[in-house]
């Protein structure tokens, strides 16, 4: 009710209590809020288009009453979190990005029906009562919405995706990138630069192996994974690697078992066969092998879960893994456990379980929040490798910048900007990622860094100054000097403190 009466003292009042509101507002509580949409909703919080308006859609994207909107965050409802087909009730999910003015920010639903009967059936259910359409008939109506938006809004308009089903998510992202449009998938790459953003702050802790060095072992071979993976790749390129050695230091594990050319079961998608290893190589851990025998074998020295396989990590198998990293690199070497899955529930490990399985040695993070704890060495804060520090940053950065384009350096730069953010206090309770109730100023951060990469390719490429939002010129001045760029970022953000009315 407060959103909708005062969005101001709304968008005030978490900014002050973010770290109590945040799990309401988001993970978990926002899952609860799609389950029950129809029911909740009480007016429309976003542009809704149906698979019935397809030749009509340029109709209701003019309809819309915002004609200053900077980024569009869709969703078809096919993969919402981990509760599957929630149809129109994932209208719960795309949200005003932080940092730029909720009127900016257009949410929009495609309704292309609904594959969970149970969702589909329920007499309140407010979207088409009907199974999904696909194939050229979905591609039709997403290319006419893209185009329509474009039309209205311009060519830099940043298209922000979320919980799209692994068979729409990559294509869709690749295709519309190879098109020229200014777009990024949140589930692929903003969690990959959460991911990413976690190891280069676990490189801040004394015993943790050099990126150059690391072997990672993903387990799960989803978007969430494939997303790091690539962006891993972009990592190692960055500290002189080629893209070829760097996916020798990548594995990826499945419901199959290890990811390789030729394997007899279990199909691999294009995106598996980016990272798939030879038949030779799949040797050291042949085919069948369990999560533990790959650990024991292949010697990784970071082990990333996003398989929501509840236990996957088990005592042995973190065991093996600290084992592995101190026979490379000594007694006081540390490995990385990033345990992914959400909610809490299909988590692969704890952060206690961690801790106590590697001796005090594991550097860990999570998808889902996890309580401190305390050790003989103090109290330890898990950290949380949540998106919400990665993707309203980019949305800023690339907005005040004026991108056309979303970029694996500008994903990178968001990752190590989010690192750059934590704080001793936080490194000292061997806290990898910001702590969320400091989103703001990380957000913050993270903006000025996508700014400034996004300033110096433009500078590169010899294009003239183009900025979206007023004063963001300045940033091309000091994109060598973070915090003057930040200074910059800050003077152009939403404050819902001081807001402008036109």
């Amino acid at each position: 009710m407060l959103r909708e009466h005062n969005q101001d003292a709304f968008f005030g009042l978490l900014a002050q209590n973010l770290n109590k509101l945040l799990p309401v507002i988001y993970t978990p509580t926002v899952g609860d809020a799609c389950k029950h949409w129809s029911a909740l909703m009480q007016r429309p919080q976003g542009l809704y288009v149906s698979i019935k308006d397809k030749g009509n859609v340029r109709a209701l994207v003019r309809n819309w009453p915002a004609d200053d909107v900077r980024i569009a965050v869709l969703t078809d409802g096919e993969r919402i979190l981990g509760l599957g087909d929630l149809g129109i009730n994932g209208m719960g999910i795309p949200v005003a990005a932080a940092g730029v003015p909720p009127h900016q920010v257009l949410p929009i639903q495609l309704d292309v029906g609904c594959n969970t009967s149970q969702v589909r059936d329920d007499p309140l259910y407010m979207g088409l009562q009907q199974e999904r359409v696909s194939g050229t008939e979905y591609d039709d109506i997403v290319d006419e919405l893209i185009e329509a938006l474009r039309e209205r809004y311009g060519a830099r308009l940043v298209l922000h995706w979320e919980d799209f089903s692994v068979r729409n998510s990559f294509r869709l992202l690749d295709k519309y990138v190879a098109q020229g449009v200014c777009t990024f998938n949140d589930d692929i790459q903003s969690t990959a630069a959460a991911v990413v953003g976690a190891v280069y702050g676990a490189l801040r802790l004394a015993g943790v192996p050099p990126l150059k060095q690391q072997v990672f072992l993903f387990f799960g071979a989803g978007q969430a994974n494939i997303g790091a993976a690539r962006l891993l790749v972009s990592a190692l390129a960055d500290e002189g690697l080629t893209e070829a050695q760097a996916k020798q230091q990548i594995w990826l594990y499945d419901s199959k078992g290890l990811v390789y050319e030729g394997r007899p079961t279990g199909r691999l998608t294009p995106q598996k066969l980016e990272f798939a290893r030879s038949a030779s190589e799949a040797d050291r851990a042949p085919s069948g092998s369990s999560l533990l025998e790959a650990v024991q074998r292949l010697r990784p020295s970071a082990l990333i879960g996003a398989a929501a396989k509840q236990g996957a990590f088990s005592a042995d198998t973190v065991k093996a893994l600290t084992q592995g990293v101190q026979d490379q690199w000594g007694r006081g070497s540390r490995p990385l456990v990033l345990a992914l899955s959400n909610p809490s529930e299909v988590a692969e490990c704890t952060a206690q379980q961690a801790h106590d399985w590697s001796g005090g040695r594991a550097v860990y993070a999570s998808g889902t929040a996890f309580p401190p704890f305390h050790t003989q060495h103090g109290r330890k804060v898990p950290a949380q490798a949540n998106n919400s520090l990665i993707f309203p940053g980019v949305g800023l950065g690339c907005i005040a910048a004026g991108a056309t384009q979303v970029t694996p350096d500008i994903m990178l730069a968001a990752a190590k900007a989010a690192a750059i953010k934590l704080t001793p206090e936080e490194l000292e309770r061997d806290s990898i990622l910001p702590q969320v109730d400091r989103l703001s100023q990380v957000g913050l951060g993270v903006a000025a860094a996508v700014a400034c990469c996004i300033k110096q390719t433009q500078q590169d490429a010899g294009a003239s100054e183009v900025a979206c939002l007023p004063g963001a010129q300045d940033v091309l001045a000091n994109k060598d000097d973070l915090k003057q760029a930040e200074h910059c970022i800050a003077g152009i953000q939403y404050n819902p403190f001081s807001p402008r009315y036109s």
